[in-house]
Order: structure tokens, then C-alpha cells, then sequence
């Protein structure tokens, strides 16, 4: 979608079943680029971080998601295969020592800047890889999106990082209700969980 920051924007959908749905109007943010991705030693293990900033301070609240990839290899090389056409033993035609695996993230990383002075995000933690992880076996290659949010969008996904990460001793926040940008049109008492932005 070619979008303008001087509109605002809501998004309207039709169920096959009549239902009818509409999202809040919310002002579009375009993300400033990313700066740099990094990494630390941490405990014996890595920490991944982001560096971001917005020269013109107006993006403050933000969210990343990422999609790692890493090789690792198995225990032994095989050099063989069985036939089974003649039981045979034969050359293996393909390697199978070589192995990728690709994982997306299932956290929810925020971060902002409304208490900075300047609009900067230094060296935010993003997944942190424990020692003798298999991620750190070869070779590792992470790719990081980053979202621009307004103040409602970082609150609703903040409530939802309490409710689903920061849960089980007693000094984490109590869970809530946590409520998004989209009604129910046709059934205005439905509760209906999701943001738009």
C-alpha cells in the first residue's frame, strides 16, 4: 500500500458468517531504518541487540520481530546409503551433514524513547542465545524488522507482553483485560482482541 502520514487509516472487514468489523482510525508512522544490529558476550552466551534512531523525534515507540537462520551439522558424516531395490550399501548421492534451520520470534520486544531527550534506541535486547545453544554451533544470521507504533498500539502490546511473558512470581503486574482498536459492528457487545496499526 502506498500510504501518506497525513491520512489516518482503519481497516474494515466482512465475515463470511454477516459479521462486520471495523478498527479504530489510526495515524500511519513510517519506521526510521535501522541502524545497526549487534551482538555482546552475556553469561557465557550472546546477546543480540538493535540500534535505531529518528532524526526528526517523531517515531518514540517501537516493536521488532525477527526471523533467525543457523547452520549446525549432524553427530556423525555419512558417507553411504542402503538401496533398497538390492540391499545394497551405495555412495550417498546428496549430503546430509549440512544441516539450516530457520525460527521466527515468538516474544514481544518493545522499546521506547519518550524519556530520552533524542529519539534513540541503543543496544535493545532482542534474543539472547545461552551457551552450547545449537544456534551458536556454525554459522548464525538473524533479520530484524522494525514497526513504528503510536502511544496506543505500544500500550496495547505492552499489556500483551504482561499478560503472556511477565507472568509468575509476585512482583510482575497483574494480568488485565486487554482490549485493542477493533469493534464489532454488527454485535457491539462482542469483546474482540487485536490492534490495527
Amino acid at each position: 500500500l502506498q500510504l501518506t502520514p497525513a491520512y489516518q487509516y482503519r481497516l474494515h472487514i466482512f465475515t463470511s458468517n454477516g459479521e462486520e468489523y471495523v478498527s479504530d482510525l489510526v495515524p500511519f508512522k513510517s519506521s526510521p531504518i535501522i541502524d545497526s544490529i549487534g551482538w555482546n558476550l552475556k553469561d557465557g552466551g550472546v546477546q543480540v541487540y538493535v540500534n535505531t534512531h529518528d532524526p526528526n523525534d517523531s517515531t518514540t515507540y517501537y516493536r521488532w520481530e525477527y526471523s533467525e537462520t543457523w547452520e549446525f551439522h549432524s553427530m556423525y558424516y555419512s558417507n553411504y546409503q542402503y538401496n533398497p531395490p538390492d540391499s545394497s550399501v551405495i555412495p550417498r548421492a546428496a549430503q546430509i551433514y549440512t544441516c539450516w534451520h530457520t525460527d521466527s520470534s515468538t516474544s514481544i520486544f518493545l522499546g521506547s524513547s519518550a524519556k530520552l531527550s533524542s529519539d534513540v534506541i541503543y543496544e535493545m535486547p532482542l534474543p539472547y542465545i545461552p551457551d552450547h545453544d545449537q544456534r551458536l554451533s556454525v554459522l548464525y544470521s538473524i533479520l530484524v524488522k522494525q514497526y513504528a507504533l503510536d502511544v496506543n498500539g505500544y500500550n496495547y502490546w505492552l499489556a500483551m507482553k504482561n499478560n503472556t511473558e511477565n507472568i509468575g512470581s509476585i512482583f510482575d503486574p497483574q494480568p488485565n483485560e486487554t482490549v485493542g482498536n477493533i469493534h464489532c459492528v454488527t454485535n457491539p457487545a462482542e469483546l474482540v482482541v487485536g490492534y490495527i496499526n
